[in-house]
């Protein structure tokens, strides 16, 4: 089966009016997300004694999520995390039938300004499925993460 025949993205981005190492530190605090973030508002370890404040790939994290109108609980492995590139992801796999991506990078724009990208990369047949029933409020709650990450690094006092 070609699961390339079954690939989706939903993505969502803004320009934040902060420096790029101040974004990539709120975004790369995980224990704070439940402060500001809507969408994932708690991420933690699942195995091993492991600062969440350091994700290392490999690492699994048990992540809660908004889906639809409910938090749902899900466990996803770090399989990306590049501090030059200030890129970040974490995985899910129930291959063949699905397999979930989540990407977050952030772009330089000058010495004031950084874009910060989010993208779901979503492949095998129930991806088509949850692109119809969940993609309208998957881009909805990207966008309001988006705000309030927004609002977050732009109030901070530093």
């Amino acid at each position: 089966m070609n699961l390339a025949l079954f690939h989706t993205v939903v993505d969502a981005r803004i320009i934040i009016v902060t420096p790029i190492d101040q974004v990539w530190a709120v975004l790369t605090d995980l224990p704070a997300y439940s402060e500001w973030n809507p969408f994932t508002p708690t991420i933690e370890p699942v195995s091993g004694a492991v600062n969440t404040k350091l994700i290392e790939i490999g690492n699994r994290m048990r992540i809660r999520a908004k889906l639809g109108n409910k938090l749902r609980k899900v466990v996803m492995t770090v399989n990306r995390f590049e501090l030059k590139t200030h890129a970040i992801a974490w995985e899910f796999n129930f291959k063949p039938l699905y397999w979930a991506e989540r990407v977050q990078l952030l772009r330089k724009i000058d010495d004031f300004f950084t874009e910060y990208v989010t993208i779901d990369n979503l492949l095998g047949p129930l991806s088509i499925l949850i692109r119809y029933l969940q993609g309208k409020n998957i881009v909805i709650d990207f966008g309001d993460m988006c705000s309030a990450l927004q609002q977050r690094v732009e109030n901070l006092d530093i």
